[in-house]
C-alpha cells in the first residue's frame, strides 16, 4: 500500500519556496492584467509603453528561466 502525505510532512523548505513562487506568480500575472488598465495611475505616457515594458518583461524572464530554476 502506498502511504499517503499529509501537509504536515512536508518539510518548511518546501513550503516556504512553494508560497514565494505562487506570491511572484500572482504579481506577474497582476501585471499582465493592470498595467494596461491603469497605464495613467503608474506615470506611462501612451499605452505602446505599455506594450514594450511587457515584451522587456518577457524577454527578460526568457533566459533567465533555466537559470532560476537551476538555483
Amino acid at each position: 500500500m502506498s502511504k499517503k502525505l499529509h501537509f504536515k510532512d512536508t518539510p518548511p523548505v518546501v513550503i516556504s519556496i512553494s508560497l514565494v513562487t505562487a506570491i511572484c506568480l500572482v504579481g506577474d500575472s497582476m501585471l499582465y492584467i493592470a498595467l494596461p488598465i491603469f497605464w495613467k495611475e503608474v506615470g506611462l505616457d501612451s499605452l505602446w509603453q505599455v506594450g514594450i515594458l511587457l515584451s522587456i518583461n518577457r524577454f527578460i524572464r526568457l533566459p533567465f528561466n533555466p537559470i532560476i530554476g537551476w538555483v
